[in-house]
């Protein structure tokens, strides 16, 4: 009994082979929020059996509306994605995720109650699958300088919860964006239809950045861990010249100095591009405006990775969160045809003097 009991909770958090999606699906607790939104749907005139044909766009708000920093870029955000998105070409239904505190005055809103497939659900801060610090996770003094603990969360929620909600609804593709992101130009494309056409696994807003050693730190020995107990390459000189065809569906070690196994690690200690340096570049992609495939991202290989990140409390102690994780992701499991970076004028920002300004902002509480 102590030897089945011992492989269930390696089962647990291992979660090896192909099926460590399904698994992971089942420990998010997104049963209860499905039932809700499929309701939500068909009140609204959707067909359930229509959604692998839209996009599902996810929206984290935790802030409070009425902070004048984040409430008047909120309502100008989503007008931008009704009006640039949803009217230009696209099928897309709005899940606005938001403390309990804040539904009812959000949900009072003009600009709210006018959108198009806008849905509103709460957050549950009880439940370390959703909003909640995880029990695992070591206490704060441990955790990396700057962010508070709602980013951190954001990146948790993100990483674990947003996933396996989509896919149980049925969606194929999923944009996740910030609430203080601007389409700036209509979108005349079905961007379901043209990932689908041309296999785009992950699509993103035309901008990068080399993040800071002190946010992705730990996290290029976890992807060597991956790399020597998930495949059949323990003990192999990988580089980037043959890693294909060992397999790596990635560029990986293009982001490493030098460009081999022995490159993929924090940087001792500089950060990449200045000189001297080496290991991961931590060239990362813009996790605010990012369409995902969801069959690529429910691939046993991409889940058993993000699962290790979740058990490590990386995405949390050291701020990996959902914007290293994915890169590094990107980097590891996403072959470059499948990498793709959209031309749109797309803006990100948000304070008191960027939308209070705007026509947009105005009157955003009413």
């Amino acid at each position: 009994m102590h030897h089945l009991r011992l492989i269930a909770w390696l089962c647990l958090i291992i979660r090896v082979s192909c099926h460590g999606a399904d698994t992971y699906l089942k420990y998010f607790n997104v049963q209860p929020y499905v039932r809700t939104a499929q309701q939500l749907l068909m009140n609204n005139g959707v067909s359930l059996s229509s959604v692998s044909e839209r996009l599902a766009v996810m929206l984290l708000f935790s802030h409070a509306l009425r902070d004048e920093h984040y409430g008047p870029c909120f309502k100008c955000s989503l007008i931008s994605m009704q009006e640039n998105l949803l009217k230009a070409g696209t099928k897309a239904d709005f899940y606005i995720f938001v403390r309990p505190s804040a539904i009812k005055e959000l949900a009072s809103c003009s600009w709210i109650k006018n959108g198009l497939n806008i849905y509103i659900l709460t957050l549950d801060e009880d439940d370390e699958t959703n909003w909640k610090v995880p029990t695992w996770i070591r206490p704060v003094s441990n955790w990396s300088q700057g962010w508070p603990e709602e980013y951190r969360l954001m990146g948790h929620w993100r990483l674990g919860f947003q996933f396996p909600f989509v896919r149980q609804l049925g969606y194929s593709y999923m944009l996740q964006t910030d609430t203080d992101v601007y389409i700036n130009m209509p979108i005349k494309v079905d961007l379901v239809k043209e990932a689908r056409e041309r296999r785009f696994f992950l699509t993103n807003r035309n901008f990068t950045f080399y993040e800071v050693r002190r946010y992705y730190k730990g996290l290029p020995e976890l992807a060597d861990y991956w790399l020597t107990s998930r495949t059949n390459l323990d003990g192999a000189h990988i580089t980037a010249e043959n890693a294909s065809r060992a397999g790596i569906q990635g560029p990986i070690f293009r982001h490493c100095n030098p460009q081999d196994r022995s490159g993929l690690r924090t940087a001792p200690t500089r950060d990449a591009q200045t000189p001297g340096w080496s290991g991961w570049d931590a060239l990362c992609i813009a996790g605010h405006f990012s369409i995902f495939d969801l069959d690529w991202w429910f691939s046993w290989q991409v889940q058993d990775f993000v699962q290790l990140v979740l058990r490590t409390g990386g995405h949390i102690e050291h701020r990996w969160v959902d914007v290293s994780t994915q890169s590094m992701i990107n980097h590891l499991f996403c072959p470059e045809a499948n990498f793709h970076t959209h031309p749109w004028d797309i803006t990100h920002g948000h304070g008191k003097d960027m939308c209070l300004g705007m026509s947009c902002g105005k009157d955003w509480m009413t």
